[in-house]
């Protein structure tokens, strides 16, 4: 192993702060103060997008369960696509019900198909679209 002969590894495709508190979590099993912008100047909502990424990479479920949690309670109409697109690329299940029940409501999805970020996203995440229409259909059928 490398890592036994040299003095410093450098972790590529995470920024310090986050590499810092996924060690915190790692050591403590817990996460930076949650107040609006945490110590090291993130929005907890971004730190939370960003350890999803970390845990995803590092296999730490409990990290992203907790992460999803946190996202889950504040998805609106500003951030459930881009939500949503997360949860799919790493694993979040809990996360992409949960999207995917907001985003198919009736209220929601009637203002959503209206948009330009709708169109964006049949092109862009179809297999996501697939998953919001099946959900719909489900919602109509019941």
């Amino acid at each position: 192993m490398s890592e036994s002969t040299v003095r410093c590894i450098e972790i590529q495709d995470m920024e310090p702060q986050i590499f810092k508190a996924l060690l915190l979590f790692i050591y403590t099993d817990m996460l930076p103060p949650t107040d609006n912008h945490n110590s090291q100047g993130l929005d907890e909502d971004i730190m939370a997008q960003y350890l999803i990424v970390a845990a995803d990479r590092c296999n730490l479920d409990r990290l992203r369960l907790i992460c999803e949690e946190r996202l889950a309670k504040k998805i609106c109409s500003d951030n459930m696509v881009m939500t949503q697109v997360l949860a799919a690329q790493h694993n979040c299940q809990q996360l992409k019900e949960i999207c995917l029940d907001y985003i198919s409501s009736s209220k929601i999805l009637h203002s959503f198909t209206e948009t330009d970020e709708f169109a964006s996203f049949m092109v862009s995440c179809p297999s996501i679209y697939k998953e919001l229409l099946r959900k719909v259909d489900s919602n109509r059928r019941t």
